[in-house]
């Protein structure tokens, strides 16, 4: 299509009608909303983007803060998504066994501060892992 085209099919709308984008995949209509229209190469580049898909990937998201404390390692939430986890289970730090459970949920899992490395150095798969007994966490090698 080129812009003479596109100038054509709009000239014959309302102009105070409203412009809505769909894309059409396997015979499902999704809305787009439009971010940009530019001149890029000597082309028309209109650029649109799927507001809920955005939004539901940014919920797939835990961001999490480790602190020793006392010499307990403890593993805080750090963004909206992680700070429910912790409420659902009336909690103000989330376990490496909790994290584990979230993660097979689908979620990822992202350490946002330096310091501790519980998390990282767990999805390696290193020497280290915490254990959580009787609420208490505990460092501990495996043999």
């Amino acid at each position: 299509m080129t812009v003479k085209e596109l100038k054509k099919i709009l000239s014959e709308q309302d102009e105070s009608n409203e412009v809505i984008f769909y894309n059409l995949d396997n015979y499902n209509l999704t809305e787009f909303k439009l971010e940009t229209i530019i001149d890029v190469d000597n082309r028309c580049e209109i650029t649109t983007y799927n507001e809920q898909l955005e939004e539901s990937e940014w919920e797939m998201k835990l961001e999490i803060e480790t602190k020793n404390v006392y010499g307990n390692d403890l593993i805080y939430p750090k963004n909206e998504t992680a700070q429910k986890f912790a409420v659902l289970l009336k909690k103000k730090t989330l376990t490496i066994e909790e994290l584990k459970l979230i993660k097979e949920l689908g979620f990822s899992i992202n350490q946002v501060t330096k310091g501790l490395d519980i998390w990282n150095n767990l999805t390696k798969k290193k020497a280290e892992r915490l254990l959580v007994l009787g609420g208490a966490h505990q460092r501990v090698t495996k043999e």
